[in-house]
């Protein structure tokens, strides 16, 4: 990715703002091959199409480049992920790397969360209104779009600011190292969460979805992270009318 941040990369499109590269591809073929050697008996699922059957409960979800839209502009607001989850889809193994800002995220359960392998905890920050957040759009935003603009309204009039890069995997992770104090979103597939939901929690955080109800990988159609207290505020502030 690095020889080739920089350049102009063709882009076509999966949906109507949803775009691949070739990177995206070689990137993904490359960590399927290195699984496959490895741990042959695990399964795979990447979001360029690649499906491998677990012959052992254990499954990797891949990302190979979380933030295509990022990396094809050169901007370097974007990484790479990869999660390990057990049979009952809880994620037991957690990397995210952007190689361009040399930022190595892990996790292990039990284990605690790191960068650049340092400890690492999540934001005390209990206040919404001093909360710093990040948030995403989905691929269908133009579906639903006032919804999605009138909840953006809600956290910029409510905080004390809110970003959006554009890579779901490195909001997570930012979440948990406290860069960010929380971080919302809708439409999130299992390779774009999975590895950022065990980083927050090893890190000391929550995930929920937009109810407040346990986030789940394969199940919830949205995501809230935060330290417990600033989810709660953040959850009552999306459920308030």
């Amino acid at each position: 990715m690095l020889s080739q941040f920089g350049s102009i990369h063709e882009m076509s499109l999966k949906g109507e703002i949803d775009p691949v590269t070739s990177m995206d591809k070689e990137a993904e073929s490359l960590i399927v091959k290195r699984i496959n050697q490895a741990f042959p008996d695990h399964g795979i699922l990447a979001e360029e199409g690649a499906l491998v059957e677990s012959k052992g409960g254990m499954t990797w979800v891949v990302d190979p480049i979380d933030g295509t839209t990022n990396f094809a502009h050169g901007f370097g607001v974007f990484c790479v992920s990869m999660a390990l989850l057990q049979e009952d889809q809880s994620p037991v193994i957690g990397i995210t790397y952007a190689p361009v800002l040399n930022e190595f995220f892990s996790a292990a359960k039990g284990e605690g969360a790191f960068l650049n392998k340092k400890a690492i905890r999540i934001s005390n920050q209990s206040h919404l209104e001093r909360a710093f957040l990040t948030t995403g759009v989905p691929y269908t935003v133009r579906e639903n779009l006032d919804y999605h603009i009138n909840l953006y309204k809600k956290f910029i009039q409510k905080s004390f600011a809110v970003r959006r890069p554009g890579a779901a995997c490195l909001d997570l992770a930012y979440v948990s190292c406290g860069k960010f104090d929380g971080y919302w979103e809708s439409g999130l597939k299992p390779w774009d969460s999975a590895a950022g939901v065990l980083l927050v929690q090893e890190a000391g955080g929550k995930t929920s979805d937009y109810l407040g109800e346990p986030y789940k990988i394969n199940e919830s159609l949205t995501i809230v992270a935060a330290n417990s207290v600033l989810l709660n505020s953040m959850v009552n502030l999306i459920s308030h009318d």
